[in-house]
């Protein structure tokens, strides 16, 4: 017999059998693994997805619609990105604490005192353009220190709601004072430190007379951050190459304070039982490296759990302890945690897109917020594209039309722990996650209008064919 002819009636033999199979249950499928980019798509779990976009995880395993966004202030601070936003506190008696956001953007630094009826003021104008500042609060003022060592590090005093800065630091022959610009600063302990430092002892850091350390940490006296001196610092590696790239801290359990530095491929740990100071003056501080291998490669990705901290290093976005669980077993205290996104990240890397990125640790809903530049995504050249990993679920999910340069959360006495972020395609400030505003998006869109000929790719330019037309674009 014809072997296709047998084929056909044993097929017409088996049809009946598996029509009378009983049915293999399938489903429900909810989609709460969240995104996949790693693996084939015919080979993905059913519960992830290979793309999503505004998806929020439930408790229960489920998936839902995100909640929405909402401006902060209806006026924005300048037609130009937010490149740094923080929620400041201080407390000058024990029963008041004085609140505020304060925001850069361009030239300007301005700061909102009020949550009812909020309005922006201008604290500092003509200042660098698009700085990162990082803000820090110690003895009822907030420390600014920017990224570009252009201006000195500056002070703003939320009690008295002063229209201006002052500088941070006294300068003196008298009194060995220093006046430092720096990258990185924490609080720790009533102590201020600075890392990434330029050191000059003049108000105007003149070329001849200013020095630049890349892996010197300096440490002020206890209680005064303003009287720094050249005697007080720390050198961490620095004949291996690498810079300081942030600092840290994370308390309790093992009866010492300390203070955890970072670079890209280490990461370090001052820790002190009785002092931060000199030996001669009583200080028992020792420095460690602690990690070697993996470190913090994007500054502005670095966040605080208060357990552990989450950071983009060079072989993914990792969680690490500290150390503090068992230094003799690092695989159990860091690990990667993006590797369902690896394509992104590693291309994030790879192209040196990673420098703009941005991350926070969002308390509330124990999650970490991520903020990229999309190679794929407008508008071109800025952060396009928000991804958000909860550490419940360990999964991620992006969240589309979140446009965002800095981030910060309102979580101390009396706040409701809001997320705020800000705008890096204009001069806004936006609340994020309000359940009142359920699963919007932004109204506006972004277009390349083609202006610039670099991003094209087999392109050739007609400038003899004039054509002229109209168009329409429809958003329902």
């Amino acid at each position: 017999m014809n072997k296709s002819i047998a084929g056909f009636f044993l097929s017409a033999a088996l049809i009946p059998t598996l029509l009378m199979a009983e049915p293999q249950a399938v489903g429900p499928i909810n989609f709460g693994g969240g995104l996949n980019m790693a693996t084939l798509a015919t080979l993905i779990p059913d519960g992830d997805s290979p793309d999503m976009c505004n998806c929020s995880p439930e408790i229960n395993g489920a998936m839902s619609g995100r909640n929405g966004s909402d401006r902060f202030i209806d006026r924005p601070i300048s037609s130009n990105s937010v490149t740094s936003i923080q929620r400041v506190y201080s407390s000058t008696v024990s029963w008041k604490v004085n609140k505020a956001i304060i925001a850069s953007s361009y030239d300007k630094i301005m700061v909102a005192t009020s949550d009812v009826s909020p309005v922006w003021l201008v604290i500092s104008s003509r200042n660098y353009a698009y700085n990162h500042y990082n803000y820090v609060t110690m003895n009822g003022k907030v420390i600014i220190a920017g990224d570009s060592f252009l201006e000195n590090v500056r002070t703003y005093d939320i009690a008295l709601r002063e229209r201006n800065l002052s500088d941070a630091f006294t300068v003196g022959a008298a009194t060995g004072g220093i006046n430092p610009r720096g990258k990185y600063q924490i609080v720790a302990n009533n102590y201020y430190l600075m890392a990434n430092v330029q050191i000059s002892t003049e108000f105007e850091h003149l070329q001849h007379l200013t020095t630049y350390y890349a892996s010197k940490i300096l440490f002020s006296p206890l209680n005064n951050f303003s009287s720094m001196t050249f005697q007080r610092y720390i050198d961490y590696n620095t004949n291996e190459g690498e810079e300081i790239t942030g600092l840290g801290s994370i308390y309790g359990g093992d009866f010492k304070n300390s203070v955890n530095v970072f670079k890209p491929a280490s990461i370090g740990e001052i820790s002190w039982t009785n002092s931060l100071d000199l030996p001669s003056n009583g200080g028992d501080f020792q420095f460690t490296e602690v990690v070697k291998g993996f470190g913090c490669i994007a500054p502005r990705t670095l966040a605080n759990t208060g357990q552990f901290y989450v950071f983009l290093a060079k072989d993914g976005l990792r969680i690490w302890d500290g150390g503090r669980q068992s230094r003799l077993q690092q695989s159990e205290s860091a690990r990667i945690i993006s590797n369902d996104i690896k394509p992104l990240i590693d291309d994030l890397i790879r192209s040196g897109r990673y420098k703009s990125a941005v991350g926070i640790y969002y308390p509330k809903k124990e999650q970490y917020w991520l903020s990229i530049e999309h190679p794929n995504r407008f508008p071109r050249g800025k952060n396009n594209y928000v991804l958000m990993y909860d550490f419940q679920t360990g999964k991620w999910f992006p969240q589309c039309n979140f446009l965002a340069d800095s981030f910060t959360v309102a979580d101390n006495q009396d706040d409701t722990g809001q997320l705020f972020y800000g705008d890096s395609n204009d001069g806004y400030v936006h609340k994020l996650d309000v359940d009142t505003r359920s699963d919007d998006s932004r109204k506006e869109i972004s277009l390349d209008v083609m202006d610039s000929s670099f991003t094209w790719v087999g392109s050739t330019v007609n400038v003899v064919e004039i054509f002229e037309g109209s168009a329409s674009l429809k958003l329902s």
